[in-house]
């Protein structure tokens, strides 16, 4: 009896992880179609605040299509990563608070203007390392979590505070000695119907959802998934009727001892006259980045097919100091393009962007001397950036 249903239950593990794999699949090839629309939006909108003053009626139609741009990114790299296929970038210094901030005036919109969102912000720049979008992600599912599980006129509150050490956190982190002096605390409390100890119990499995069908049973899964990868720990304190409080807390740094974020973020637009080659079978994405280019002051051409580059490649004396390419086009794949291209000439700076494939082959081409990655949408003044970064062989 015990081992008919052990079988069972393998057979439906296999089952469910097969029709995820599926989804996965399905979910990903949406996300690289979304992704490049909202490429052509994000750039054309950046694009736009860079030839437009800075100030007038416009402005503030313009920053709320940059917002939606950016709330939808958001949601496609949920779908990236949920299809399992979403690009590890290098963990960087972040300004923690801007990036709750940044947030929570995003996640405002997708909630009943009954509801009551408060947010509380400690004073001076709190800085982690990580990977934005990750980071990001961890407040967009606790929030949202939160949100479904509260009447139109429930409360959340979402705060951002520095924790020292103490026997508590050591507690919190298994005994485990801790890898930094101080914590950044991230605390999303709401006034929802709470949980049992049995659902709390549960809590973190992946699929596990209390939802009836509405959810996916994957974010909390998530976020404590991202939580590890960064060396931090994640409670929750939750009683029925009484609401739930999550508690996420991530290592410090200080902007002394961390990595530095690049200065040239926040200065002027990284500009240049060189030879550049765009390689994208999506027009709107092709447009968008001739047009912030020039802008710039590069020469552009730009081409619609990988065997369209590969002719202009061959041409005598059709040399470009950057080829932008895109990694999936019909045809030949920017995976064939980039290694014929090496193959006429060895030193050819490449730039690869994408809104979805595999780490792995994008990994393969930066291991063959490709100078860099950008995933799709972004914005004129990360192009212009990852741009000089690869011209000037700093990337």
């Amino acid at each position: 009896m015990v081992d008919h249903q052990e079988e069972e239950e393998t057979v439906t593990s296999v089952f469910h992880r097969q029709r995820l794999e599926t989804l996965g699949m399905l979910a990903g090839g949406i996300a690289h179609d979304f992704n490049n629309v909202l490429a052509g939006i994000l750039g054309h909108i950046t694009y736009l605040k860079t030839i437009l003053p800075s100030s007038g009626n416009h402005t503030e139609s313009l920053q709320a299509i940059e917002d939606g741009a950016r709330k939808a990114s958001l949601m496609t790299r949920q779908i990236l990563d949920f299809s399992k296929l979403d690009l590890e970038e290098r963990p960087v210094c972040l300004n923690l608070t801007e990036i709750v901030q940044g947030v929570f005036r995003l996640l405002k919109g997708a909630t009943s203007p009954r509801m009551t969102l408060d947010l509380c912000l400690p004073a001076d720049p709190v800085h982690i390392l990580g990977v934005e979008g990750k980071v990001a992600q961890i407040i967009v599912n606790l929030v949202i979590n939160a949100r479904d599980a509260i009447s139109e006129d429930g409360r959340i509150d979402v705060s951002l505070s520095r924790m020292e050490n103490s026997k508590d956190l050591l507690d919190l982190f298994g005994g485990e000695e801790l890898s930094a002096p101080a914590y950044a605390l991230i605390e999303v409390r709401d006034s929802g119907h709470g949980m049992s100890q049995a659902v709390l119990d549960r809590i973190f499995e992946p699929y596990f959802s209390t939802k009836e069908g509405k959810g996916t049973g994957l974010g909390l899964a998530t976020v404590l998934s991202i939580v590890k990868q960064l060396a931090g720990a994640i409670d929750i304190v939750s009683q029925e009727g009484e609401g739930t409080s999550v508690s996420v807390y991530l290592p410090l740094v200080h902007q002394d001892d961390a990595t530095p974020e690049d200065p040239r973020r926040d200065s002027p637009l990284q500009r240049g006259t060189e030879r550049v080659l765009i390689v994208d079978d999506e027009y709107p994405v092709r447009n968008v980045l001739a047009m912030s280019l020039g802008h710039l002051g590069y020469e552009v051409e730009t081409v619609s097919s990988g065997v369209e580059a590969l002719a202009l490649y061959e041409e005598e004396g059709k040399r470009y100091d950057l080829i932008i390419l895109d990694m999936l086009m019909p045809k030949l794949s920017g995976e064939e393009v980039f290694r014929r291209i090496r193959q006429i000439d060895p030193e050819a700076c490449v730039l690869v962007i994408s809104g979805y494939s595999s780490e792995a082959a994008v990994d393969e081409i930066l291991a063959n001397g490709g100078k860099g990655f950008i995933q799709k949408p972004f914005t004129i003044d990360e192009l212009s950036m990852k741009v000089r970064e690869c011209l000037d062989g700093e990337a």
